[in-house]
């Protein structure tokens, strides 16, 4: 289970960067990417593969215990940030101060602060907990 996971956020981690050099290189409009088209909704809905690449690295030489725990979390909580990313990308934001665009990225910053520090806690208590039995 962890090498699928970490297949699976590292192909996402090459898609992102692969899209950004396509999109700063090309001068052509057929090949920018924006927030109102496909790729540019898929890659800001799925952006919370970003954190879980980089926590399931953390967790890789871990005990499958520490894995385990903090995919018991980052699971769920990974559709939840992407269901909550996708809901306010959606909203207008026709504001001339941008105070709902800054409110949903305050929001959507909330998600990723949350799934990074729970998982965190999570990976070093058990970490702690299973050197403390040896």
């Amino acid at each position: 289970m962890k090498k699928i996971i970490l297949l699976i956020s590292a192909l996402y981690l090459l898609i992102i960067t692969s899209a950004f050099f396509i999109n700063t290189f090309c001068h052509s409009e057929v090949c920018r990417i924006r927030d109102d088209n496909f790729i540019g909704i898929f890659l800001w809905v799925f952006m919370p593969l970003l954190p879980a690449f980089f926590l399931s690295l953390s967790t890789y030489w871990l005990r499958e215990e520490a894995f385990k725990a903090w995919w018991s979390f980052a699971r769920w909580w990974v559709f939840v940030i992407a269901g909550v990313t996708y809901y306010f990308s959606q909203q207008p934001t026709n504001d001339p101060l941008n105070f709902a665009r800054d409110f949903y990225a305050m929001i959507i910053g909330s998600t990723y602060f949350i799934l990074i520090l729970v998982s965190a806690i999570r990976i070093v208590r058990v970490y702690w907990k299973k050197k403390s039995e040896i």
